[in-house]
């Protein structure tokens, strides 16, 4: 990481610190489009939906401490907790309220996104980013 990589690194967990709690994903799997499953432990309730995946670089690579933004065109005010930031391993999970969004990632200068991400209440949805 480059020396200012870390300044940056700390001022992002410093803003994101207010966004609420963000928790990394457990496992990986291979990119595929996203769609609702049906979760034991669901979303944490109240209409919410859990969104989580992961963020790869095009090499193949993880996208570590990658920030990523969501953003639902149905949704004319953003919602406080519509950032994440992935973990070493490039995983992420979040909640956020039910609605279709687009999820962007940002690692460096190397960006993604993934349209389409249909966050159902109650339902875990997979969202695979790769940046390029």
């Amino acid at each position: 990481m480059r020396a200012g990589g870390l300044g940056c690194a700390a001022a992002l967990v410093a803003v994101l610190a207010g966004c609420g709690p963000v928790a990394p994903a457990g496992g990986g799997r291979e990119r595929q489009p996203p769609q609702p499953e049906a979760s034991a432990a669901g979303a944490a309730g109240g209409g919410d939906a859990a969104v989580r995946g992961r963020v790869m670089r095009v090499q193949g690579a993880p996208g570590a401490h990658c920030l990523l933004r969501a953003r639902a065109p149905s949704r004319p005010v953003p919602d406080p907790e519509t950032a994440a930031v992935t973990d070493a391993r490039g995983r992420y999970a979040w909640s956020l309220p039910a609605a279709t969004y687009t999820l962007w990632a940002r690692c460096g200068a190397a960006e993604g996104r993934v349209e389409g991400v249909e966050a159902v209440a109650g339902r875990t949805v997979r969202a695979d980013i790769v940046v390029e």
